[in-house]
């Protein structure tokens, strides 16, 4: 209520202040008290115009930066490219993420929570929430 009556207050200060003169109370009366002369002319401000253009001295060749390196996650080089008769020495080095969840449930007992990823099921912990197994 305290704000509502504020509000008020200013708004109706503000349409006092900004009303037109026409509106004034009757009780008022307006005289001019002063008269107003021109007193000097306003000048055209000057126009700027080029008086020089640039020109391209040198093409810049961009500068290679250097890539960021995946920390924690070796990789070797490979000396020969994976083929079907070397496929099953392929392993995998990381994992980056866990996929996209696609279904969360308890297990019967509570103690387990299985979340099933586009990676796998996951099983967690239920009252810390570490990973048990994947």
């Amino acid at each position: 209520m305290k704000h509502l009556t504020s509000c008020i207050l200013f708004v109706t200060l503000l349409l006092t202040a900004c009303a037109p003169e026409g509106l004034a109370t009757p009780n008022m009366t307006l005289t001019p008290t002063a008269t107003l002369t021109p007193t000097a002319t306003r000048t055209p401000t000057p126009t700027l115009t080029p008086t020089a253009t640039l020109t391209p001295t040198a093409t810049a060749t961009p500068t290679p930066l250097p890539l960021p390196l995946m920390a924690g996650t070796p990789y070797p080089q490979p000396n020969q490219p994976i083929s079907p008769t070397n496929a099953n020495q392929v392993v995998q080095l990381a994992r980056w993420g866990k996929g996209t969840v696609n279904q969360v449930v308890f297990s019967p007992d509570g103690r387990l929570l299985a979340v099933a990823s586009s990676l796998g099921i996951y099983l967690y912990d239920a009252e810390n929430l570490a990973e048990v197994r994947f």
